[in-house]
């Protein structure tokens, strides 16, 4: 605009530019003008109401990252869940509220994945099977076929020295499918039972939906 009004001025200057011209210049800016502004407005509307467009928006959140045995998560409960010692980490406070928890697990920064939604909490049962609505490893759907029973506290988590704070197991003593582990297995965390796979890292991801606290960090 400001390079358009010097252009203007200088034409006026020069008697090159009527007032007739003029006018039509600022008219065609004032356009220009409400179209930005139109478009602003839109852009803040969405922002306010995250249930519009951008509320189709997901996201995945890293929860937990484990590559050395460790009792770091001791004492996590549905009240808290927040524990750290060095690489090792897990943070459940944003599970929260949620209405069913759709996980991912990254074995060995993508040797392999394994991908489930279920409907309870994994720290609200101890030891049992929890309702599934799908397993997918490596990307094949395996719900029909896999010993996976869905994330529960381990019957192993009040040992001193060795077991996990979770285990996808259920009712068994087998600990596979460890979030939490305290001694190695074989060498590292026993991850997918079913090809008796044991990961050296784990991480373990939730998929969310931004807030209109996570809508603000862009609006400007």
């Amino acid at each position: 605009m400001r390079i358009f009004l010097c252009i203007l001025v200088s034409g006026i200057i020069a008697n090159d530019i009527t007032i007739d011209d003029l006018d039509d210049g600022l008219t065609h800016l004032e356009r220009k003008y409400r179209r930005l502004e139109s478009k602003l407005f839109d852009l803040e509307d969405k922002l306010d109401n995250p249930t519009k467009k951008c509320g189709q928006i997901s996201y995945w959140k890293k929860i937990y990252e484990q590559s050395s045995p460790s009792d770091f998560a001791r004492g996590c409960d549905m009240e808290r869940c927040y524990k750290k010692s060095g690489n090792n980490f897990i943070d459940f406070r944003c599970l929260e509220d949620l209405e069913e928890y759709h996980f991912k697990i990254i074995w060995d920064n993508g040797a392999h994945t394994m991908e489930w939604i279920q409907k309870v909490h994994p720290l609200s049962v101890t030891d049992e099977a929890v309702g599934l609505v799908f397993v997918k490893i490596d990307g094949k759907d395996v719900i029909s076929e896999t010993s996976f029973n869905g994330l529960s506290i381990s019957s192993n988590t009040l040992t001193e020295s060795a077991g996990t704070l979770l285990d996808g197991m259920g009712n068994h003593s087998y600990w596979w499918f460890s979030i939490g582990y305290k001694s190695l297995h074989h060498g590292g965390n026993p991850a997918d039972y079913a090809n008796s796979y044991v990961a050296q890292k784990t991480e373990m991801f939730i998929k969310l939906k931004p807030t209109k606290d996570d809508l603000d960090l862009y609006y400007f």
